[in-house]
């Protein structure tokens, strides 16, 4: 349902003649939410169900005030991607979107990553941009490992079990039932909206790509949802699986933002979403 997507810094500038098509400045009352699933083995061998999903997802209240409307405006995909590069991803795209939480799962591989994050400034070495650390929000345990605990406390970590992995589904088929849950046009459509910016006939086939990426991306998390099989467990929980040789990191990586999202709307709207 959303015709625009907002982009990294880094394509930004190169559309700058149409700088307005291409991000939009966040709004009073607006929160925004970088959103990650993380996998650090190559896709391309052993691991054919590996990839990181990393996204953005803008929270504005609806019409009747009591809930937020989550639309998912970015979404990119990586696989085999070194930890601290995808540190320095993350870091990245949380300030070029100027994103309020970051979203993570910090069992398994995720911890590393998580580390990097409330360790040290990570430097990105192109730009010479030094992005400060980060701490933990939701997780005491967790925020021992930040070297500072005093850095702003904007990670929202899961560590995901059972129950927490039924609630997360339920919520998201909820969602999407509801549609308070919106995302981009389907890709030609995206590709017709991008076509029309300004100095669009001078783009690279690069470029053009990287336009288009997330709008590709929506479709892929569409397909992969559309693929997953559920099954209701004894103890009335719901388990969710891809197929073989399929994904779901983009499933996931939205349904922990989406349970965020909840989290936030019962603080905030105290009431139960």
């Amino acid at each position: 349902r959303i015709e625009k997507s907002c982009y990294p810094l880094e394509i930004r500038n190169k559309c700058n003649k149409d700088g307005k098509r291409v991000y939009t400045k966040k709004n009073t009352g607006e929160i925004r939410i970088f959103f990650a699933d993380i996998a650090l083995m190559s896709s391309t061998r052993k691991n054919k169900n590996d990839a990181s999903c990393f996204g953005i997802m803008k929270l504005v209240p609806n019409s009747s005030r009591n809930d937020y409307l989550r639309d998912v405006i970015y979404l990119e995909s990586w696989t085999g991607m070194h930890s601290e590069t995808t540190a320095l991803r993350m870091r990245k795209l949380y300030e070029d979107f100027e994103c309020d939480y970051l979203v993570m799962d910090a069992n398994g591989l995720g911890l590393p990553i998580y580390d990097l994050l409330v360790g040290n400034p990570i430097v990105d070495e192109k730009t010479g941009v030094e992005y400060s650390p980060l701490a933990c929000m939701n997780n005491e345990d967790l925020n021992i490992r930040c070297l500072n605990p005093n850095n702003p406390r904007v990670i929202y970590a899961i560590k995901a079990y059972e129950q927490l992995n039924s609630d997360m589904a339920i919520q998201l088929q909820s969602a999407i039932n509801s549609r308070k849950l919106r995302l981009l046009v389907h890709e030609n459509e995206g590709q017709e909206y991008i076509s029309r910016f300004a100095g669009y006939d001078e783009y690279s086939g690069s470029l053009i790509g990287q336009l288009k990426n997330p709008y590709v991306q929506t479709s892929l998390l569409i397909y992969e949802m559309l693929s997953l099989e559920a099954e209701r467990l004894e103890n009335g929980r719901v388990k969710v699986r891809e197929q073989s040789g399929k994904r779901k990191d983009r499933y996931s990586a939205v349904a922990m933002a989406n349970y965020f999202a909840n989290e936030l709307a019962r603080q905030d709207f105290k009431q139960n979403v």
